[in-house]
């Protein structure tokens, strides 16, 4: 046979018998060789291992989610929500497009910042006045409680008094007016708060006294005597002083203008504690009034009358026997915010060390006062022989003495504005304001400074009175806004502290608890 048929014949029994041989020692499936034991547990343990880390992740997700998540869950939180709506920056506060180009002055505060802090308590008291339902909800966000936020609910009454003390230019209720419709606009309130007692006819609430009152008034060498808020009281005549019976009556008549007739307004009353219901008399268009509340403190009452809608005349009627002393007079609501306008012309300021501290921090607190503004441009003081020396020791002896009585109440002592070269002045109120912890706001250089009642004596209209110691009405007003835009400029500030505060305390809440300890 010949080589290449020899060849393809061997080919042909390979691919025969090859085949044949492969099938006959291929082993079936079923006996396949087994794993070995460490193999098939790691196979078994891996996916159990993997199924719990990824339930535990999941799981902590749901209970605390993570830092990137917490925008999320803000959004879909209902305290945020809550939280946007109290803390935002309301575009109802007030703006005067007039003041828009007018420089804005900044209340200053002392080194160490007490009467920061003071005012920013007053701030919390109005952001709870503007917001009452929410106060208890506010409180309860923090873990631990804030310099404001302890015992919110019961410590934040729902009305406070702004009370304004000052010289000539607040006469007539000039710049307080102004204050109390912008912060009554923005917080509540309603009314125009203490009654001129001894000064009829400085507001636009007709006053008239008659009958046989006696003006008591703080002698030179016998101060600390129970006169409140006005450094005077009514009292009854020497005679009938220490007499327990008297047919002697004073009579105070009050006109209700009709802006404040359809409110409902009620009249609050401080007496001394030994006037009984019989000896006060209080009529409403001739129909008599209960008193619908009587709070008592040592040595003094305040009793509060609600007069009827569309009232037009209040009548107050007191026999006039031993210790029937009235003290202060208010007309105002119950809740909100008052300002209340009290003018001591030509007085050097000396409107609290007259008073016994006692008396005067009982009838603070009647009046539930929770900031005093301290305007006296320190003219009377100085004198003709511009003594700053008893000037300085003077003012410093005023803020200091109420300083002492409410440490807790803010005090913002304005600074002088007249003409003539006034750094001096203004230089020893500031010093003496941040000597005793209180708030200092520049009114001369808010009115542009550099003699600046002088320039708004000669603007059309005017702004000054001639005599350069009175505003206007509308320069009044002016001074007003511009005081009142520093104040809401330090309040947006607080807001915006807050709101801080408030997300920080809000994001720890939500974090958990490991991330906690960490941060």
């Amino acid at each position: 046979m010949k080589p290449t048929k020899t060849f393809l014949f061997l080919l042909c029994i390979l691919a025969v018998v090859l085949p044949m041989y492969f099938s006959l020692h291929d082993e079936p499936e079923s006996t396949t060789r087994p794993q070995t034991p460490l193999v098939e547990t790691r196979e078994r343990i891996r996916p159990e291992r993997q199924r719990e880390k990824t339930e535990k992740k999941d799981k902590a997700e749901k209970e605390a989610p993570s830092l990137s998540s917490l925008p999320l869950q803000w959004e879909k939180d209902s305290l945020m929500r809550l939280y946007k709506k109290l803390y935002r920056l309301d575009a109802d506060i007030f703006e005067d497009e007039l003041l828009g180009d007018v420089p804005l002055t900044s209340f200053e505060y002392d080194s160490a910042g007490a009467g920061r802090y003071l005012l920013q308590d007053f701030f919390a008291r109005l952001l709870a006045l503007r917001h009452p339902l929410h106060a208890g909800l506010l409180a309860s966000w923090y873990e631990k409680p804030d310099f404001w936020n302890e015992d919110l609910p019961g410590k934040r009454a729902s009305f406070v008094r702004v009370l304004h003390y000052g010289g000539s230019l607040v006469e007539n209720d000039y710049v307080t007016g102004t204050l109390r419709r912008l912060m009554q606009e923005d917080f509540g309130g309603r009314g125009v708060g203490l009654l001129p007692l001894f000064q009829p006819g400085s507001t636009r609430v007709p006053l008239k006294r008659s009958g046989k009152w006696h003006v008591s008034r703080p002698k030179k060498n016998a101060l600390g005597g129970n006169f409140g808020v006005y450094t005077a009281c009514l009292a009854p005549p020497p005679i009938n002083a220490l007499t327990p019976k008297t047919s002697d009556k004073g009579f105070i008549q009050i006109g209700i203008p009709e802006e404040y007739r359809r409110q409902g307004l009620f009249l609050e009353c401080i007496l001394h504690e030994d006037v009984s219901g019989n000896q006060l008399q209080v009529d409403a268009d001739a129909r008599k009034l209960s008193a619908i509340r009587t709070v008592e403190l040592p040595g003094q009452q305040r009793r509060t009358y609600a007069l009827p809608p569309q009232t037009k005349q209040a009548d107050l009627t007191l026999t006039l026997s031993k210790n029937a002393i009235l003290y202060a007079l208010s007309l105002n609501d119950t809740v909100g915010v008052c300002v209340d306008n009290l003018a001591f012309k030509d007085n050097e300021g000396t409107v609290f060390s007259p008073n016994n501290r006692r008396f005067l921090i009982n009838q603070l607190h009647l009046l539930n006062t929770g900031l005093i503004i301290y305007q006296f441009d320190g003219s009377a003081a100085l004198g003709k022989n511009k003594d700053y020396g008893y000037y300085k020791m003077s003012l410093m002896k005023e803020l200091g003495h109420i300083r002492m009585l409410m440490p807790q109440t803010p005090v913002i002592v304005v600074g002088t504005a007249s003409s003539g070269h006034i750094d001096r002045i203004l230089d020893i109120q500031r010093e003496c304001a941040f000597a005793c912890g209180c708030v200092f706001w520049n009114l001369d250089r808010a009115l542009g400074g550099d003699n600046a009642m002088a320039r708004w004596a000669e603007a059309q209209p005017a702004l000054v009175s001639r005599n350069l110691s009175h505003f206007t009405p509308m320069g009044a007003d002016w001074a007003g806004k511009l005081f009142y835009r520093a104040f809401l400029h330090d309040y947006r500030r607080f807001l915006l502290q807050e709101k801080k505060n408030m997300m920080l305390q809000r994001a720890r809440q939500l974090l958990p608890a490991s991330q906690k300890s960490q941060s």
